[in-house]
């Protein structure tokens, strides 16, 4: 295995005055050959094989801003406060950095699954903030057994048995100070962690030694006590115990299922870590309330389970949400999507503000469905309202406009349960312009769809692996959706799980259907794309759509107008997923300007 190039890159960016965005002016784009653009596309989409991909250099026109690889520190300097662009000083992001966060070396030895081994040649080690990933071998190598091994190493996970009595004690002293001082602030704490240990350990412990048993001491009282390193690390989309004992799981971005080297000691230290989080969710967790359903404090989704629910000890599932959710751009440069579909769907969704789509995304678990709907809504007219409603807070929208509401289940005396149905009904109460449900699954399906029959519009996401199979669904119980209402639907988009033989996975749209009425009893579906799994593309199935021949009607535009709209549309994600300008920040600020002025964003863009 060849070692790997670790270059570092920094950029120099100089900022100039971007008033001409908002100065009214109505100058026509200098229409850029759509044919212009390399083909095909290739913006790193495959999945992760073990290397470092190299940025491009970018420069862009004396009227914008320009990026220089300087080969120093990081360095931005602003020539004007009033600057107005959706590009700014986090726009040009590190693909690398947006996709993989370790470092590479070569001879690592490590305790493997097989044994004590020291794999001179064969073995590489990821270093991360909080642990490294050490694999026996990368994907794609051959072993004699057919297996590799994968070990997710947190550093400093544990403490020594002075430093478990030092801890036992701060926290009693803790106690005793919350009660005597309810107003205490986190900050506080940590100093008081921090004095507490000074009187505790002799005048020769050195204060580097202090500051990071303080920091330690401060995150397992105040967090998630020795997983508390895994909840903080982004790359991990699902957290895994499984018993005392037994190793923590982890599901990484990267590397797919992954071991630990974090054990519970016994089932007791398990049940105090689930009985807090459930606490902290007004929520019970004992013999008669075995099963647990909640959040931490940044939305992650949490289950517990105690025996004899779970038979071999008690569990905790924990189901992270990104910090920095995926934007379009980000999928586009996965290959989860192409530009055109994205730029199609972007068109649809908005409506040219006369007649927008209505979409219903379906899939398996944990197959992305809410990562798409999250990046599509993102692409609607800032100017519209949105209501949404899920079981548990998961869309991170960067909307202005918008209401969040989530259902509550019943106490212990088994009142006070607020169901989806009946927020959906309250939405109704809200001058919506865009109804989202997280998930559709009972009888507010019927409450849904009697809305987008009224004149609203709405997404959803719902538990169906094919557009036949999502229809089904919708009709029969427990949804029980009329046949009549299925045409408020415009598409029907199905998201899948891939799964490749090293564990690790990665989503794809493999199909887009649109809706287009109902023949004989039978609702009739129109593929327009599907994904072909031989070359990792997709393919236009169909010369026209029905939903923009509706939107011809309501627009006054052609067809061909419609089409180069795309095409303008599609340029934007191209460029912008070309140069990396992948963050919420930047699309949010683009899409922003889009619907005030497309040309000049056209114009900002093909600059680069």
């Amino acid at each position: 295995m060849s070692e790997d190039n670790n270059s570092n890159f920094s950029w120099r960016i100089f900022y100039k005055n971007f008033n001409h965005l908002k100065d009214g002016s109505s100058n026509d784009f200098n229409k850029k050959s759509y044919d212009d653009l390399d083909k095909p596309q290739d913006f790193n989409h495959k999945p992760f094989k073990g290397s470092k991909d190299k940025e491009s250099d970018l420069y862009l026109t004396d009227d914008d801003f320009s990026l220089e690889d300087n080969g120093g520190s990081f360095e931005s300097r602003f020539h004007d406060d009033s600057w107005d662009s959706f590009l700014d000083e986090d726009s040009f992001e590190s693909s690398f950095d947006n996709s993989f966060n370790g470092n590479f070396s070569k001879g690592t030895s490590f305790e493997s699954s097989f044994g004590d081994s020291s794999l001179e040649d064969d073995s590489v080690k990821t270093t991360f903030p909080d642990g490294d990933i050490i694999k026996d071998g990368l994907p794609g190598d051959n072993h004699l057994d057919g297996k590799f091994s994968s070990i997710y190493s947190v550093k400093n996970q544990g403490f020594t048995l002075k430093e478990k009595t030092l801890l036992n004690n701060i926290r009693n002293q803790l106690v005793d100070l919350a009660i005597n001082n309810k107003e205490t602030k986190e900050i506080a704490r940590f100093d008081d962690i921090k004095d507490m240990l000074k009187l505790s350990l002799d005048g020769s412990t050195s204060e580097e030694y202090i500051n990071d048993l303080s920091r330690r001491f401060y995150e397992y009282i105040n967090g998630y006590g020795i997983i508390n390193p895994l909840v903080n690390n982004d790359d991990l989309e699902e957290i895994m115990v499984i018993g005392s004992n037994k190793p923590v799981y982890v599901y990484h971005r990267n590397y797919g299922m992954v071991k630990t080297d974090i054990y519970f000691n016994d089932d007791e230290e398990i049940i105090r870590l689930i009985d807090s989080i459930a606490r902290a969710n007004h929520r019970r967790f004992d013999s008669e309330s075995p099963i647990f359903d909640g959040k931490l404090k940044d939305g992650s989704r949490v289950n517990g389970t105690l025996p004899p629910i779970s038979a071999d000890g008690p569990t905790l599932t924990i189901r992270k949400f990104r910090k920095d959710p995926f934007t379009i751009i980000d999928l586009i440069k996965n290959n989860t999507l192409n530009s055109e579909i994205a730029a199609f769907l972007w068109l649809c969704i908005d409506g040219l503000g006369v007649r927008p789509s209505n979409i219903i995304i379906s899939g398996g678990t944990s197959s992305g469905k809410t990562t798409l709907l999250n990046a599509l809504a993102a692409l609607i007219n800032p100017k519209e309202r949105i209501v949404t409603i899920e079981d548990t807070l998961e869309l991170q929208i960067p909307h202005d406009h918008i209401v969040r509401m989530e259902t509550r289940l019943a106490n212990i005396e088994g009142k006070g349960e607020i169901n989806m149905d009946s927020l959906v009904k309250n939405a109704l109460r809200q001058r919506p312009d865009r109804i989202i449900v997280g998930e559709v699954r009972g009888s507010e399906a019927i409450t849904l769809f009697t809305a987008l029959n009224t004149g609203h519009s709405g997404f959803g996401t719902l538990h169906a692996n094919s557009g036949r199979e999502t229809i089904t669904r919708l009709i029969n119980p427990p949804m029980n959706v009329p046949k009549i209402m299925i045409s408020a639907i415009d598409f029907i988009l199905i998201e899948k799980r891939i799964y490749l033989p090293d564990g690790v996975n990665y989503r794809r749209l493999t199909e887009l259907n649109e809706v287009v009425g109902m023949e004989e009893g039978t609702i009739q579906l129109n593929k327009l794309f599907i994904w072909n799994p031989l070359n990792d593309s997709f393919k236009n199935m169909s010369l026209s759509s029905k939903t923009l021949e509706k939107l011809e009607d309501f627009s006054g535009l052609n067809y061909k107008n419609l089409e180069d709209e795309i095409k303008r549309r599609k340029l934007v994600f191209d460029i912008m997923a070309k140069n990396n300008l992948r963050s919420n920040k930047v699309l949010t600020k683009m899409v922003k300007m889009y619907y005030i002025n497309s040309d000049r964003v056209l114009r900002d863009l093909s600059s680069i």
